[in-house]
């Protein structure tokens, strides 16, 4: 059986859960193969919880929320996304890679 190889761009923002100072977002955005999270991972994998990106005082966070298959090997504390700088985290047997794109003055 041949393998299919796939690439998908997300966009996920936080123009609309900033708080009025601008470097805080109201919530954090989740990661999930639930269908109310922001980005629906469609992955066996993936739990219900699975990670979440904070913006918090102009930075954006990302945490593993603690699954069993973990987004990170081993990932121990929260990782700070450095803005235009890719990241990549393990989700079951893919790997996906993310980079923060900071369009706000804090």
């Amino acid at each position: 059986m041949a393998q299919h190889l796939f690439n998908m761009r997300f966009q996920l923002s936080f123009s609309t859960l900033r708080k009025p100072d601008g470097c805080n977002g109201t919530r954090p955005l989740l990661l999930s193969r639930s269908s109310g999270s922001d980005m629906v991972l469609d992955y066996r994998t993936a739990s219900a919880c699975h990670a979440t990106i904070r913006f918090k005082n102009g930075e954006f966070v990302f945490t593993d929320g603690g699954s069993f298959n973990g987004s990170y090997l081993y990932l121990c504390r929260p990782v700070e996304l450095t803005p235009s700088q890719s990241v990549q985290f393990r989700l079951g047997c893919s790997m996906i890679s993310m980079k923060a794109v900071n369009k706000w003055n804090c």
